[in-house]
């Protein structure tokens, strides 16, 4: 008779079953990629791609649908064999590493190298279906001329080291997002945040709203400037429409702030625990 396990374990079983869940997407979308490997040549001030296939080379700088294939088929086995370092499959069980890893080293090298060739990265690391959501348009917060910004891999400007540093992390995870999207929230019932009674929609701006497997939202806050007392009134009274509204409920909404990533980890811990159970 086997034993019973713990809430715990029972979590810990919960979770690695999601994980393994994406693991077989990838798998199973690997299988289905071309054969080949992908070279890419700098020359002139200019970027050729050839494919190597059973010892041989031959170009397909125009061939962009079998560059991004290529490409995305290396960023799967990278992130497979991160997978199987975090989520190990030993003595027939998965053993979690109690401490999320921080991203490879090998991803950061890989999207750094197709960067600099001038390949969209969020096409290598979303899937299409993901690619199509990030990339429909829709309202959003626009950095004006003239205001400083800070650039992610995928070259989505933000108005923070933090939340580029925030960016990065979701992108090289694989993870859709969309940046400042403009969302209307009626706030008529949300009183003593300011003393002020609304009644009427308002627009609010979250920094990142997630895309989840299922179709739900997780929003992420990071509360940069806690220091000013309009900026931490303006955030408490976007919290308490966005949750009492419904548009976001409790467990699907992060906030950080400025001292949370003070440790380098903790991004990824963040992504890990609370946004890749539901990928």
């Amino acid at each position: 008779m086997k034993p019973e396990l713990s809430s715990f374990q029972q979590a810990l079983l919960i979770i690695l079953r999601l994980e393994e869940k994406s693991a077989k997407l990838w798998r199973e979308e690997l299988r289905k990629m071309p054969e080949g490997g992908l070279i890419i040549k700098p020359a002139g001030g200019r970027y050729y791609f050839d494919r190597v296939l059973s010892g041989e080379r031959s170009s397909i700088t125009h061939d962009l649908d079998l560059i991004y294939k290529l490409a995305r088929k290396k960023y799967l086995k990278l992130k497979l064999q991160e997978h199987e370092k975090q989520y190990g499959f030993r003595r027939g069980q998965y053993v979690l590493n109690p401490k999320p890893l921080p991203a490879s080293k090998q991803i950061r090298f890989l999207l750094d190298r197709y960067k600099k060739a001038h390949l969209d990265l969020l096409r290598i690391t979303l899937s299409p279906e993901q690619y199509h959501w990030v990339h429909e348009d829709y309202p959003r917060d626009v950095i004006q001329p003239g205001e400083k910004y800070y650039e992610t891999y995928s070259g989505i400007r933000m108005r923070s080291k933090s939340e580029r540093d925030i960016g990065n992390e979701l992108e090289m995870e694989g993870i859709p997002y969309r940046y400042g999207q403009k969302v209307m929230l009626k706030i008529g019932w949300v009183e003593g945040v300011r003393g002020n009674v609304y009644d009427d929609w308002k627009a609010y701006y979250p920094d990142f709203i997630i895309l989840t497997a299922s179709g739900e939202k997780i929003v992420w806050e990071h509360l940069g400037r806690l220091d000013l007392l309009d900026y931490r009134m303006r955030n408490a009274e976007k919290f308490a429409a966005a949750r009492q509204g419904g548009y976001v409920s409790e467990e699907m909404l992060i906030m950080t702030v400025e001292r949370d990533l003070e440790d380098g980890n903790f991004i990824r811990d963040i992504i890990v625990r609370r946004i890749l159970p539901y990928m």
